[in-house]
C-alpha cells in the first residue's frame, strides 16, 4: 500500500529533525503527539503496568510451583523410611514436616500468629534445680539442656510457665538446626495425652513408629529409629505427663522406662519430660525417674527483667491500642503479691490481652481475675465491629449481642454459661470413663448447648452449632486437633470454667460438696485451686475445710497451703494456722516428703498481710536450726522476692558457713540490685577464709548486676572490704583508671579479686549486657608486657589529640563517588547494548519488564547469597554490628531470621528485604532509559522511531524505514516526502536496487517486499517465518538476501522470488552485505560472529573469533557495574569496617583507645576529674 503525497504538501511536512539532548523540542512534540493520538502516549504506559505485573505473576507462580514440588518431594522422601541410603533424605522430610506443624504459635490473647523459635520464643525458659538435685553451681538453661553428663531431665512447672511451649521451641529449633550444640539431633515431639490413650499393650516404640511418625510423613522407620538411637542422635520430648488419666499412668510410667532400658541403655540420648509440678509431687513413686536416671529442673517464675523484656517486646501492640506500656509496667508492679502472679507467662500474657483490648487501665489483682477477664475479653473481643452495618440474619440466635448486628451473633454471657457447663461436664464424664478430661468431640459439645437452650440456660432456643464455633472461630477457645477432636486453647482455661461452674452450683451446696469430693483427685487439683482463688465464702469455706480435714489426712496439708496461698479474702487468722500446721509439719517430715510440704509453706510468702510474712519469715528462720538450710534456701525463690531476700539476708549473716553458702545458692534465684550489699558481704566472709571457689560464685553473680545504672554507685555504698597488698599492687595492671593516692573503689576490688581467681578464658558469655560485657572483656583479659604498659597508659593517652578520620566517612564517600562513577559509565556504554533498541516508541514495555525483573531478581540473589556472605564474614571476624547503620550504607539484616526455613521461604522473606534495598538500583536503571530517550534524535515526520536509512545510487531519493509501520522515500535535496510504503508492523531494514528503480524493505510483520521506486507499487513478497531484521541487493542486482530472526540468512531471485540458498546461524541474523564482485556475501548477528559464505555454493569461508559476551543476553559492562551495585546496597555495609565509633589514625594510637566508645562506659569509669592525668 503506498500513499502519494504531492508537491504543495510535501513542503509542510518536510521533517524536522529535534536535536540530541533538546528536551523543550522532545516535549513540545510529545504534547502535539499525545492531542492528535492519545494512544501513543497511554499504551506505553499501559504495557510497562502490564509488564510489572505480568513479571509478578510469574513469579508468585514459580514460587508456588517450586513450593508444591518441594513438598511433594519431601513427602516422597520421608515414605521411604529406612531404606538404606536414602535414610538422610527421609529424615530431612520429617525434620521440615515437624518444624512446620509447630513453627507457628497461635497467641489468642494478643489476637495474633508469632513464629516459633529458639531466639523468639514466647515464653523464655528459665530453669532452676530442685532440692533434689544437687548442682555445685547455677547454670543457665543452654548448658543444663546440653550437658553431655545428664541427658535426661524433668522440667516440672506450674500451668502456663511455659513447658510445652518450650518443647515445641525446641523441637522447631533443632529440627532447623538452629542450636549448635544439638545440630545433629532428630528430635520427636511425644505427646503423653496421645500416647496414653493407646491399648495398654502397645510398647512406645511400636506407637511412635506406627502412629506418631507416620503423621509426619516417616513410614517404615524402626529401623532408622534404632539406629539413631544407638548413635545418641535422639532428642526425645515427652509432653504433659501431668495429662494422663488414673490408671493409665502407671502404665505409662512403666512404658517410658521400659522403652529407655531397651533402647538407650547407655543413656547416651537426650530425654526431656514435662509434667505439672503438683502433679509430679502426687505420683504414687516419685523417685520412678530418678532411678532412671532423671534430673529434676523446676521452670521458674519470671524475673523482673524478663517481665519487662517481654512486655517491651509488645510495644508495637500498645502503640496500635493507644495504651501506655510504662503505665502497664507501674500497674505490674505496685504490689508484690500481684507482681508474683505477673511471673507466670501465661498470665502476663492474659494480663496484657485484658489491658490492651479492654476499656480501662487496671490489671487483674488476683489468680481468678486473670481468667475471668481473659476469658470474658475474649468473647466479647469482636463485639460491635460491624456496628455501621446491621447485619439482616435469618437464622435464630440463642440471643443477640445488640440489636443492630455486630461481628459476634451470640452474647458473652450466653457462651461463658456454655463453656462453664460443659467444662465441669467433661471433667465428670472422663473421670467416669478413665481418661483424661482434655479432649472432646464437637458433638458433645453441640449437644449440650442444645440440652441447655431447651433447658432455658441460654434464654433462647436456636442455632447451637453457630454458637460453638463463634467460640471456636471468633473468641479461639477451642482448639480442634484432628478427626473431629477438640481441646480448649489451654488446659488452664477448661479447669478455671469447670471451677467458676463448680461454684455457680449453688442449690443443696452441690458445687461445693462436689469440690471437697475430689480432694483426693490429682485431675481436679488445678480446678480446686481455681475454686479457692474466687472472692467467694465458700473458697473460704474450702480453705477451713482442708485446714480441719489437714489435722487427721496430713496427705491434704500441701493443698491448704497453696489454697490459703491464692485465698482472696485477707483470713489472716485462717492463713497463720495453716502456717504453723506447715510448718511443724516440714520439721518433722522426712526427706522425702519434706520438698513437698516446704513447696507449700513457701507459697503463703507472696500474701500482702505483713503478719503473714513476717511469721512466715520467722519460722524459716527456725527451720533452718534443725534441717539442712542449703535445701530451704534454694527454693526462697518461690516466695515474694522481698521477703525471700529478707530470709536470705538473715542467713548470710549467720557466722556458719554452711548458712552462708546456703544463701550464696538462695541468691542466685534471685534478679534484683538489692542483693548487691548481701552479695558483698558474703564475698568479703569468703575472701577472708579462703573459700576462693564460693568467693567465685559470689563475683559472678555481682558482676550481671552492676550493668545496671546507679549499680556501681550502690556498691560502692556497701561496707569497704579489706585489701592485702598483693591486691593493691595488681589493682592498677586491672582497673588503672584512679589516682595513686586514692582509696581503691569496691568496683576496682571487685575486678582485681576476679582477675586473680578466674581463669583466662573468663566465662562471660553468660553475660546479657554487650557493652559490660566488652569491658569486662577488656579490662580482665590477661595482657603482655607490652600490652599492659599500654594498658596503664591508657587513661593518659585519651586525652591527647591524634588525628584521625572516621571509617564510616570514608566508606560514605566510596559510596556515594561509586554510584556517580558506575551511572556516568553506564551511560557511556548504554548506545551499545540491546536496551537502547527498545525503549522508545511503543516498546516501552520492555523496559518496564526489565526494571520490574531487576527488582524482583535482587531479592532471590540477596536470599540466596546473605546467609554465605554473612558465614564467611563471621568466620574471619569481620561481621559487623548489624543493629544499627548510619545513613548512606544500608542495614542490610533481613528480619526474622529465616536460618534453616525453606528456599522457598527464605526467598520470600529475606529476598522481600532485597527488593526495598533495590529502589535505589531501580532509580538508576530508570534514569539511564530516561537519558537514552531524550538523547534520541526524533523525526518530526515519521510516528515512530527511525530505524533504517538507505540513499539511492544517484542521491537523489533517500528511504526511511520506521516503528510507525511505514517506510517513507524522501527528496534527499530538499526533504518532500515523495512516497510512504505500508507495512503490517515496524519497518526495521531498507535499500536500494543498484538501478535505483526497486526498493527493498524487511519488517517485524515476518516479510520482506520489493517495491517500484517510481509508483509505490509492491511488485513481490518474500515470506519468512519470523522478523526480518536486514536486507542487502547483490552489485548486479539479480539476487537479494535477507536476514532473520529464525536464525537465518536467505539468498533470493530478485526477478522471480525463489528462495535459492539458506545459511544457518545459531542467533538471529542482524546484517546483511555483499562483496563487490558479488562471489561472497556476509552475515552477523547476536552471536557476536560475521560470517562468510560462498554466494554460488554456500559454503562457509570464515568466521570471526567468539566473543566473550554476547549483546543477546546484556552488554557486560552493564552486568559487572550492576552486580556493583547490588554489592554496594546489599553486602558492602555487612562489613565491621563501617561500624559506628571505627576510625583510621592518622598515627599508632594506644591499641585500648577504642574502651571509651562503649556505650555507657562512664558507669564503671570513676568522675574525670579523678582520672590521673
Amino acid at each position: 500500500m503506498t500513499t502519494d503525497i504531492p508537491p504543495e504538501s510535501a513542503l509542510a511536512t518536510s521533517p524536522k529533525p529535534v536535536a540530541a539532548g533538546d528536551w523543550l523540542s522532545l516535549l513540545q512534540h510529545s504534547l502535539e503527539q499525545a492531542q492528535t493520538d492519545p494512544m501513543a502516549l497511554a499504551l506505553p504506559a499501559l504495557g510497562g503496568a502490564a509488564g510489572t505485573l505480568l513479571a509478578a505473576l510469574l513469579v508468585f507462580a514459580a514460587a508456588q510451583a517450586w513450593q508444591r514440588a518441594a513438598g511433594g518431594f519431601w513427602r516422597a522422601m520421608g515414605r521411604l523410611g529406612s531404606v538404606r541410603g536414602f535414610s538422610w533424605l527421609a529424615l530431612r522430610a520429617y525434620r521440615n514436616a515437624l518444624a512446620a506443624s509447630h513453627s507457628v504459635l497461635r497467641n489468642i490473647y494478643l489476637g495474633r500468629e508469632e513464629e516459633l523459635t529458639l531466639q523468639q520464643v514466647f515464653v523464655p525458659l528459665c530453669l532452676r534445680a530442685t532440692a533434689t538435685t544437687l548442682e555445685t553451681q547455677p547454670r543457665d538453661t543452654q548448658q543444663i539442656l546440653s550437658d553431655p553428663q545428664q541427658k535426661r531431665l524433668v522440667l516440672l512447672g506450674a500451668p502456663g510457665s511455659g513447658k510445652s511451649t518450650s518443647l515445641k521451641a525446641l523441637a522447631v529449633g533443632v529440627s532447623r538446626s538452629e542450636w549448635p550444640p544439638l545440630q545433629d539431633a532428630v528430635p520427636i515431639l511425644v505427646s503423653l495425652r496421645a500416647y496414653g490413650q493407646a491399648e495398654d499393650s502397645t510398647p512406645l516404640l511400636d506407637w511412635l513408629v506406627g502412629t506418631l511418625l507416620p503423621g509426619y510423613g516417616l513410614q517404615h522407620s524402626k529401623v532408622l529409629l534404632q539406629a539413631l538411637m544407638s548413635k545418641g542422635r535422639l532428642l526425645l520430648l515427652l509432653d504433659g505427663l501431668d495429662e494422663v488419666a488414673g490408671e493409665r499412668l502407671e502404665t505409662v510410667n512403666r512404658r517410658i522406662t521400659a522403652f529407655l532400658d531397651e533402647c538407650d541403655a547407655a543413656q547416651q540420648c537426650r530425654v526431656l519430660l514435662t509434667c505439672r509440678e503438683q502433679n509430679y509431687d502426687d505420683l504414687p513413686d516419685r523417685d520412678h525417674y530418678a532411678r532412671a536416671g532423671f534430673a529434676e529442673y523446676r521452670v521458674a517464675e519470671l524475673r523482673d527483667s524478663e517481665i519487662r523484656a517481654i512486655v517491651q517486646r509488645r510495644a508495637g501492640d500498645f502503640r496500635l491500642h493507644d495504651k501506655s506500656l510504662e503505665h502497664y509496667l507501674d500497674q505490674v508492679f505496685q504490689y508484690p503479691d500481684i507482681a508474683q502472679l505477673h511471673r507466670s507467662p501465661l498470665l502476663l500474657t492474659l494480663s496484657m490481652g485484658v489491658y490492651l483490648h479492654q476499656p480501662g487501665e487496671a490489671v487483674p489483682h488476683n489468680l481468678a481475675a486473670f481468667y475471668e477477664q481473659a476469658i470474658d475479653n475474649l468473647l466479647r473481643r469482636h463485639d460491635f465491629r460491624e456496628a455501621a452495618h446491621p447485619r439482616q440474619n435469618a437464622a435464630a440466635p440463642l440471643r443477640r449481642a445488640v440489636d443492630y448486628g455486630s461481628a459476634n451473633r451470640y452474647p458473652a454471657e450466653a457462651k461463658f454459661a456454655l463453656l462453664k457447663a460443659f467444662a465441669l461436664h467433661s471433667l465428670l464424664q472422663a473421670e467416669a470413663e478413665g481418661r483424661d478430661f482434655e479432649e472432646f468431640s464437637y458433638a458433645s459439645i453441640t449437644a449440650l448447648a442444645e440440652q441447655l437452650a431447651q433447658r432455658g440456660v441460654l434464654d433462647d432456643q436456636g442455632d447451637a452449632a453457630a454458637l460453638v464455633r463463634e467460640i471456636h472461630i471468633q473468641a479461639g477457645l477451642f482448639s480442634a486437633l484432628q478427626d473431629g477432636v477438640w481441646v480448649f486453647a489451654h488446659r488452664s482455661l477448661h479447669e478455671y470454667c469447670a471451677a467458676r461452674a463448680a461454684m455457680e452450683r449453688n442449690r443443696d451446696d452441690e458445687g461445693y460438696r462436689l469440690i471437697t469430693g475430689h480432694l483426693h483427685h490429682t485431675a481436679w487439683r488445678q480446678v480446686i485451686f481455681f475454686y479457692a482463688a474466687m472472692q467467694e465464702d465458700n473458697a473460704v469455706r474450702l480453705v477451713e475445710t482442708l485446714a480441719e480435714q489437714a489435722e487427721g489426712e496430713p496427705a491434704l496439708l500441701p493443698l491448704a497451703g497453696h489454697c490459703a496461698a491464692v485465698l482472696v479474702q485477707p483470713q489472716t487468722a485462717l492463713r497463720l494456722r495453716i502456717l504453723e500446721n506447715l510448718s511443724f509439719a516440714v520439721q518433722q517430715a522426712d526427706e522425702a516428703h519434706r520438698p513437698v510440704l516446704l513447696k507449700s509453706l513457701l507459697a503463703l510468702g507472696n500474701s500482702r498481710d505483713a503478719r503473714v510474712r513476717d511469721k512466715l519469715d520467722e519460722h524459716l528462720r527456725a527451720l533452718v536450726d534443725t534441717s539442712d538450710p542449703s535445701q530451704v534456701a534454694r527454693e526462697a525463690g518461690r516466695m515474694e522476692p522481698a521477703l525471700a531476700l529478707q530470709f536470705l539476708a538473715y542467713l548470710a549473716g549467720s557466722p556458719d558457713g554452711l548458712r552462708k553458702r546456703a544463701a550464696l545458692e538462695g541468691l542466685a534465684q534471685l534478679e534484683s540490685p538489692e542483693k548487691i550489699p548481701v552479695l558483698w558481704r558474703l564475698l568479703g566472709h569468703f575472701l577472708a577464709g579462703g573459700d576462693n571457689n564460693s568467693s567465685l560464685r559470689a563475683m559472678e553473680q555481682l558482676l550481671p548486676l552492676l550493668a545496671e545504672a546507679d549499680a556501681v554507685e550502690h556498691l560502692n555504698t556497701c561496707e569497704p572490704l579489706p585489701a592485702d597488698a598483693a591486691v593493691l599492687n595488681q589493682m592498677a595492671d586491672v582497673y588503672p583508671f584512679l589516682p595513686t593516692k586514692t582509696a581503691p573503689t569496691h568496683l576496682a576490688l571487685l575486678l582485681t579479686h576476679y582477675a586473680q581467681l578466674e581463669s583466662p578464658d573468663m566465662r562471660l558469655s553468660g553475660l546479657v549486657d554487650p557493652a559490660w560485657r566488652s569491658f569486662l572483656k577488656m579490662v580482665l583479659v590477661p595482657k603482655s608486657p607490652d600490652e599492659l604498659r599500654e594498658w596503664r597508659r591508657l587513661p593518659r593517652d585519651v586525652g591527647r589529640w591524634l588525628p584521625r578520620i572516621a571509617t564510616i566517612t570514608l566508606g560514605r564517600g566510596f559510596y556515594h563517588l561509586t554510584w556517580v562513577g558506575a551511572l556516568l559509565w553506564m551511560l557511556a556504554f548504554w548506545q551499545t547494548g540491546i536496551a537502547e533498541k527498545i525503549i522508545t516508541g511503543k516498546y516501552m514495555y520492555t523496559l518496564s519488564v526489565l526494571i520490574s525483573v531487576t527488582a524482583l531478581s535482587t531479592g532471590p540473589i540477596f536470599a540466596l547469597c546473605w546467609q554465605p556472605w554473612r558465614a564467611w564474614l563471621n568466620k574471619r571476624g569481620l561481621l559487623g554490628d548489624l543493629a544499627a547503620y548510619p545513613k548512606g550504607l544500608q542495614r542490610t539484616l533481613p528480619k526474622p531470621d529465616t536460618h534453616g526455613v525453606s528456599l522457598v521461604k527464605r526467598v520470600w522473606r529475606i529476598g522481600l528485604n532485597g527488593m526495598k534495598r533495590s529502589a535505589a538500583l531501580n532509580r538508576v536503571f530508570l534514569l539511564l532509559a530516561l537519558a537514552a530517550f531524550l538523547n534520541h534524535p526524533v523525526w518530526v515526520g515519521h510516528g515512530g522511531r527511525i530505524t533504517s536509512l538507505a540513499l539511492d545510487p544517484a542521491g537523489a531519493g533517500l528511504i526511511s524505514g520506521s516503528y510507525d509501520n511505514t517506510a517513507r522515500l524522501w527528496d534527499a535535496q530538499t526533504g518532500a516526502e515523495l512516497r510512504r510504503l505500508q507495512h503490517g508492523d515496524g519497518v526495521i531494514a531498507v535499500a536500494f536496487a543498484p538501478d535505483g528503480k526497486t526498493l527493498l524493505t524487511a519488517s517485524w510483520d515476518n516479510t520482506a517486499r520489493l517495491w517500484d521506486a517510481q509508483t509505490g507499487a509492491e511488485l513481490r513478497r518474500l515470506p519468512h517465518d519470523s522478523t526480518v531484521n536486514a536486507v542487502a541487493f547483490a552489485p548486479d542486482g539479480k539476487t537479494l538476501l535477507t536476514g532473520s530472526w529464525n536464525s537465518t540468512a536467505r539468498l533470493w531471485d530478485a526477478q522471480t522470488s525463489a528462495a535459492l540458498r539458506r545459511f544457518a546461524h545459531s542467533g538471529d541474523v542482524k546484517a546483511v552485505a555483499f562483496a563487490p564482485d558479488g562471489q561472497t556475501l556476509y552475515t552477523a548477528g547476536d552471536e557476536g560472529i560475521i560470517r562468510a559464505w560462498d554466494a554460488d555454493s554456500g559454503a562457509l569461508r570464515w568466521q570471526s573469533p567468539r566473543p566473550y559476551w554476547s549483546e543477546k543476553t546484556w552488554n557486560r559492562n552493564i552486568l559487572y557495574i550492576w552486580l556493583l551495585l547490588v554489592f554496594l546496597s546489599l553486602f558492602l555495609p555487612a562489613l565491621n569496617w563501617f561500624d559506628r565509633g571505627r576510625v583510621i589514625y592518622l598515627r599508632k594510637p594506644n591499641r585500648y583507645l577504642h574502651l571509651y566508645q562503649i556505650p555507657g562506659v562512664e558507669r564503671w569509669l570513676p568522675p574525670p576529674e579523678s582520672v590521673p592525668k
